[in-house]
């Protein structure tokens, strides 16, 4: 059953106008979603990382967030191609601070490109033939409504890599971003919040950052997504029962306390009554798709945590006197 057929249904059953129907049929999908792990919310992507670029010099101006090639550098940053596009990566130069790049352009100091930073240029080292990188430390998620990495590995060496390491961990352990070459593991970073495609992506640190131009591959949970088209539909391991169940509970809700907007001859129905049978209903649905769902995926059986002892090596015991190394 589509999203307008469900919506349709609602209308017809209830006291709520189409229009408000459709809302409430997509937020029961999308609350239907938040609460478990479904298997079809899982997926799995290519984590391409790119060659680091630091063929000629740049010019930067403390102060400024405009960053302008010389031949050579604009040479170099035209092959840097669509697959990881220019605006994806960051800026350094030397060990100062990673901004975020953009914009590029190859107009206003043709014939030299031009990078905008997401913030003012304040480092020490500035002026006419810097020396620079332009690389890949922060990365977008692959969908906008992503949860988190469940496992990510280097498909060459088998190398897995950690999905649970804190910023305050990493802080301290390499708070100048020194390390890079052979990354560690993922950190949350922030919200893409540049207009473009991925406005609104989470995106996530690789620590240490890549130089490598390895694909890595990883696997992860998204939350969930509403509706956009009429003919949408719920993915086939759940039933739009469901999702009736809970738009039916959210309708009587409305109607409830908009007893003036409901029609003369549904103003009599007891509302709260028929919320409870509704919810009900819902609760009894949503148990049985869950332990359906668990029985498919088996994705919630967790063996064990993620033991820290290798982190700690090497270190010796008082007890025993012993020395612990890789």
């Amino acid at each position: 059953m589509s999203w307008q057929s469900m919506s349709l249904e609602l209308s017809t059953n209830t006291p709520v106008p189409f229009p408000y129907a459709k809302t409430l049929v997509n937020r029961a999908w999308k609350d239907v979603q938040g609460r478990n792990l479904w298997s079809f919310l899982f997926g799995d992507a290519a984590i391409p990382t790119p060659n680091p670029v630091s063929s000629g010099s740049v010019t930067v101006v403390l102060g400024s967030s405009v960053v302008i090639a010389d031949a050579n550098a604009t040479t170099a940053w035209a092959g840097i191609g669509l697959v990881m596009p220019i605006t994806t990566r960051q800026f350094r130069v030397n060990q100062g601070t990673i901004y975020n790049i953009i914009a590029y352009e190859t107009v206003t100091h043709a014939p030299f490109a031009t990078i905008t930073l997401d913030k003012p240029y304040v480092d020490p080292t500035l002026g006419v033939g810097t020396g620079y990188c332009i690389y890949g430390v922060y990365f977008n998620a692959p969908t906008q409504d992503f949860l988190w990495w469940e496992s990510v590995r280097d498909p060459i060496s088998g190398y897995p890599l950690k999905t649970t390491l804190t910023r305050e961990f990493v802080d301290k352990a390499d708070p100048q971003r020194f390390q890079a070459g052979w990354p560690r593991g993922f950190i949350p970073y922030q919200v893409n919040s540049q207009p473009g495609n991925f406005f609104g992506y989470p995106m996530y640190e690789i620590w240490p950052a890549p130089l490598n131009n390895y694909t890595y591959v990883g696997t992860y949970f998204r939350k969930g997504a509403v509706f956009q088209n009429p003919t949408d539909t719920v993915f086939p391991t759940l039933g739009e029962d469901v999702v009736m169940e809970l738009a039916k509970m959210y309708a009587y809700e409305w109607c409830e306390a908009n007893r003036d907007k409901v029609p003369a001859a549904a103003a009599r129905a007891d509302f709260r009554f028929l919320m409870g049978k509704s919810r009900k209903g819902y609760e009894d649905l949503l148990n049985k798709y869950i332990l359906q769902d668990s029985e498919l995926s088996h994705r919630h059986v967790i063996p064990g945590g993620e033991s820290e002892y290798w982190d700690m090596l090497p270190w010796v015991s008082e007890k025993t006197e012993t020395l612990y190394a890789p």
